[in-house]
């Protein structure tokens, strides 16, 4: 067949060339070679067109505009032959018994739906420049490759075995992976992604990066991973991520997931049990970290920026995360306080393990304080009591400032009370025996702080004799300035040996 008598047919199909079904009107090739077969027109048709139990090498298709279905069918490419298809159409279906052993170039297209079913191309498969709302890919290839400002509504790898999968342009609204696909190897270095979705155990190598460093290139609005295989590896840097989500997800020990140079504004573990390893390296996370019924397992975060982060805790296990030059976040997104006991108690025992007393310190005072909040008054008074007097003394042993400031403050109070009781000061700051009389009562103020001073010691010195009503105050006073002194001892010796 000439390109002249293919153009005919086209315009003017006749009676064997044309058939029709249920679909329309389908114009059909069988059984024709088409060798450097190069078609280049400007024709527009509303029938179906399809291409079965043919041969094509060096062949192109260029210019066509269908409303209809355009199928390749029981096709043989030929090996080191380049095909190149650019065409309107509303379906571009490759099925059936096929097999490319050259290359094929799809460029230039808009079409609705792109679809490569249950086929074999043993040479790489180039899409570029084409407008399509949905791509199909359930076919073995050695390499496809999506490139050069596509604009993509939605690509599914669902079936097949890909050896490579390139992404290094465009726009995709989703790109769903899942299903019994194996895909060996993904490399995603540039375009705008809406959804990344991973849900397949056929997946081994998914690297999404710009090896340039050029964040810019490379925006994924949400990475949701449901589902990987057990020797899934993937490298995650230099691009745009505003969320990442793990997701019902097993991961096995073989499998390794590493991030690092990006900032994420959200980053969720849900229903999520780790048994590989996790590694975040120099992330930026500016919104919530959730941990929602999950077991992280060796998660590891470095030199990370938590400070806009939030919590969102309930339910999971974290302790055997790790966690070095950066702070874990301490704020919540709810207000349970019993997952945030449960959170504040986790994260002070990774910092535990890790020998930073501390850090550890921080969360164990976070702890109690929601410990303090969770607990209501009836009933627990005296535990109320408890946590009250550590909170206001030094926070639970962590701030010994306040520890100094607060002994004193008590001491001074007990001291006002234990001289009005002596009945040895009366107060007129217009005569100057006043002064002289206060710098003398003030004189005893620190034998007073010490605890083991000699009981009516101030009252013989002010030679005033001692009532009941002060030696009550002056008792009380050694229980609660010891108290506050052994906080103050405490909190102050915090980096000291446990």
């Amino acid at each position: 067949m000439t390109v002249n008598e293919f153009i005919e047919i086209l315009k003017n199909p006749p009676a064997h060339h044309l058939h029709v079904d249920n679909l329309g009107e389908t114009i059909l090739f069988e059984n024709i070679d088409f060798d450097y077969f190069q078609i280049n027109i400007d024709f527009a048709t509303e029938r179906h067109i399809k291409f079965k139990n043919v041969s094509i090498n060096n062949f192109t298709l260029k210019g066509l505009k269908t409303k209809g279905t355009v199928t390749f069918e029981d096709v043989k490419s030929t090996v080191n032959s380049f095909n190149f298809i650019e065409i309107e159409a509303k379906q571009l279906v490759f099925s059936g018994n096929s097999e490319f052993n050259g290359g094929l170039n799809i460029q230039n297209c808009i079409l609705d739906f792109l679809a490569f079913n249950y086929i074999t191309f043993t040479y790489h498969v180039v899409v570029k420049k084409c407008i399509i709302r949905e791509t199909i890919l359930s076919a073995d290839f050695y390499a496809i490759f999506f490139q050069e400002e596509n604009k993509l509504s939605f690509l599914r790898a669902y079936g097949g075995i890909i050896s490579e999968l390139h992404i290094s342009n465009g726009n995709i609204n989703y790109l769903g992976i899942y299903g019994p696909i194996i895909l060996k190897n993904t490399f995603i270095s540039k375009g705008k992604f809406g959804m990344i979705f991973i849900d397949s155990l056929g997946l081994e190598k998914f690297n999404l990066k710009n090896p340039e460093d050029k964040h810019f290139e490379l925006e994924v609005d949400a990475l949701h991973i449901k589902n990987v295989g057990k020797s899934f590896i993937s490298i995650i840097t230099n691009l745009i991520l505003n969320r990442l989500r793990f997701e019902d997800l097993f991961s096995s020990k073989e499998s390794i997931i590493s991030l690092y140079n990006i900032n994420i504004n959200f980053l969720e573990f849900s229903n999520f049990i780790n048994y590989g390893q996790i590694n975040l390296n120099n992330v930026g996370i500016n919104g919530i970290i959730s941990f929602l019924n999950s077991d992280v397992g060796k998660l590891t975060f470095i030199s990370c920026n938590f400070l806009q982060s939030l919590i969102d805790f309930k339910k999971s296990k974290i302790i055997e995360t790790f966690i070095i030059g950066c702070e874990f976040p301490k704020k919540f997104t709810n207000s349970n306080h019993l997952d945030q006991i449960e959170a504040f108690s986790q994260i002070k025992k990774i910092y535990e393990n890790r020998g930073s007393q501390k850090d550890a310190l921080d969360y164990y005072s976070l702890e109690m304080n929601a410990l303090n909040d969770s607990i209501p008054l009836k009933g627990n008074f005296w535990e109320k009591v408890n946590l009250w007097m550590n909170k206001i003394s030094t926070n639970h042993g962590v701030n010994w400032q306040k520890g100094l400031a607060s002994t004193l403050c008590v001491s001074a109070i007990f001291y006002l009370l234990y001289v009005i009781s002596l009945r040895a000061y009366s107060i007129n700051p217009c005569d100057c025996k006043y002064w002289s009389e206060f710098g003398n009562i003030l004189s005893y103020f620190l034998e007073f702080i010490n605890p083991t001073h000699k009981t009516d010691f101030i009252a013989e010195k002010l030679k005033v004799p001692p009532t009941g009503l002060s030696r009550f105050i002056e008792g009380l006073s050694r229980i609660f300035i010891a108290y506050f002194i052994f906080q103050l001892i405490q909190a102050f010796r915090k980096h000291g040996k446990k």
